[in-house]
């Protein structure tokens, strides 16, 4: 693919280690929509998901190498590194702890003037055990010390890096997540899926989207839900998504007598509008990044009952957004889905109250700030080179 490229504009890569589930490949495909304008962008990716769909629609240059699994990266590295050699990136934006450990190391073989991480998911929350805990903490150092700046899209993640000492003066930057409003479904498209699931106009109905895996903890959802049912039988939760632990949570259905009132979906294409086709939304995940589906509620006006813990609390506003609750009190998060689903009333309050708060993370808002920081940064770097060195 022969890409004809402006002297005026920077040429912009962008790297994930896997172009698959959750919202890490939806931020860089943020990216690349709404800076293609400015910057000369390209797309780097294991394996073969939506980032390399949008990039062929797109025209967009995209490479795809074997970057997906850490045993893959003796054969991935030189690949990338010769990659980059060839493209000459002046910024190169690495998405994730895995996609910066790898990229940051061929950055800088390949003498890339600016090497960017956005820590899109800190490794460092998934150290549940003392091999993950050191293996982790080595590599979001390593991570660091190879990029020439850092971006942290939530005060927690930042509070997290800074406790560590890995925040090094002049290198770290907080910025924020954005949506883009487009995506907001239309009423009849909300219509027509909650018709298709059976969603009468009378029954309250929740929903959780996300990856079925630990780090969700949608165990505790259920168990709430278990307090729900026998106190509102009307009520309905439909779950969307999929991952490792689908089978037993279905058990933990089973085993907990709430098969009737709960629905596993699997997968779905578009999640968002799943979203708008409830009445309320759950999370109660043990810790987010940047949380998409906190955002994409507030967008859809839904109000949200979640977890308050990192990558979710930047987002939604306790009392007039949602309803935050400690992680793991199941009681106290069935308590609050009670509230909204007897209070249609509150719920649409805070439904208003959502689509007037996420306007501040409107995408090109958003996308105009990592604009400016990333020209800026490109700027410095070729006024003077050792200004970045770490």
């Amino acid at each position: 693919m022969v890409t004809t490229v402006s002297p005026l504009r920077p040429r912009v890569a962008h790297l994930i280690h896997a172009d698959a589930a959750g919202g890490g490949p939806q931020i860089l495909l943020d990216h690349l929509a709404h800076t293609r304008d400015r910057f000369t962008l390209s797309a780097i990716y294991g394996g073969n998901g939506r980032v390399a769909a949008a990039c062929e629609v797109g025209g967009i240059p995209h490479h795809k190498l074997p970057l997906d699994r850490p045993w893959k990266w003796l054969a991935g590295l030189p690949m990338l590194v010769h990659l980059l050699v060839r493209d000459k990136p002046d910024l190169l934006v690495l998405h994730g702890q895995w996609g910066a450990t790898i990229g940051g190391v061929a950055g800088r073989l390949a003498g890339v003037k600016t090497i960017v991480y956005l820590t899109v998911w800190p490794a460092f929350y998934g150290a549940t055990d003392a091999y993950r805990a050191a293996r982790n903490d080595c590599c979001e150092r390593l991570a660091c010390r190879l990029a020439h700046r850092v971006v942290t899209l939530s005060a927690g993640n930042y509070y997290q890096y800074l406790i560590r000492g890995m925040v090094r003066p002049g290198c770290f930057v907080q910025l924020s997540h954005g949506i883009d409003l487009a995506r907001v479904p239309t009423t009849d498209d909300t219509a027509a899926v909650r018709r298709s699931l059976g969603g009468g106009p009378a029954a309250c109905h929740v929903i959780s989207v996300g990856r079925l895996v630990a780090q969700k903890r949608v165990d505790w959802l259920l168990q709430s839900w278990k307090r729900v049912q026998a106190a509102e039988p009307s009520a309905r939760l439909w779950i969307v998504g999929s991952g490792d632990e689908e089978t037993s949570l279905k058990r933990l259905t089973h085993d907990l007598g709430i098969e009737s009132t709960c629905s596993f979906l699997g997968n779905r294409p578009n999640g968002i509008t799943y979203l708008a086709a409830a009445d309320i939304v759950a999370m109660t995940s043990l810790f987010e990044a940047p949380g998409c589906v906190p955002l994409e509620a507030l967008a859809c006006g839904r109000p949200i009952v979640a977890s308050r813990v990192d990558g979710i609390m930047d987002s939604v506003e306790d009392g007039t957004t949602g309803f935050l609750v400690p992680p793991g009190n199941s009681e106290r998060f069935a308590d609050r889905l009670l509230e909204l689903i007897r209070n249609p009333a509150l719920r649409q309050r805070m439904g208003q109250a959502s689509r007037d708060a996420v306007q501040q993370f409107a995408m090109p808002d958003v996308m105009a700030r990592f604009v400016t920081v990333m020209s800026q940064w490109h700027a410095e770097r070729n006024r003077r080179p050792e200004s970045l060195a770490p």
